[in-house]
């Protein structure tokens, strides 16, 4: 298991479950934060995310996207 921090500032661990490398946000850009969050995880409630979850949830995010004059043309 390890800290990684993406180019937005917030920190991510990487740690390896059935011989993938799989990476959780830890929703925070100090890395003080992080290590101790770092703790808290629980690493076996990792679930792979369906199809079905992955539709219902980009739907719900293009209703709450706010459209540009661009969107309207």
């Amino acid at each position: 298991m390890q800290l990684e921090k993406h180019t937005n500032g917030t920190w991510y661990c990487r740690f390896k479950k059935d011989g993938r490398w799989l990476r959780r946000s830890l929703r925070t850009t100090s890395k003080r934060e992080a290590q101790k969050r770092i703790g808290n995880l629980d690493l076996d409630s990792v679930k792979a995310e369906t199809i079905r979850g992955a539709a219902r949830r980009w739907l719900m995010e293009q209703e709450q996207r706010t459209l540009t004059d661009k969107h309207l043309r």
